[in-house]
């Protein structure tokens, strides 16, 4: 799937994929590095409640 989306991409004129991963995932960023990812910035967020345990809401956005 990501190797389709990464095509996606590639033949609509993207110039970037970009992905967020923990990096407590291991397997995942080997399996991101062999298709051609590297690591590129630290993650930031704030948690503004502790009554949603592993909740995760993603507030970023982007232009390409």
């Amino acid at each position: 799937m990501l190797r389709w989306a990464i095509e996606e991409a590639r033949q609509g004129g993207y110039a970037l994929v970009q992905l967020t991963t923990d990096k407590k995932r291991a397997d995942a960023i080997r399996l991101y590095e062999r298709l051609g990812f590297n690591a590129s910035r630290e993650g930031m967020k704030l948690l503004l409640t502790t009554s949603c345990t592993g909740c995760y809401h993603d507030l970023s956005w982007s232009l390409t």
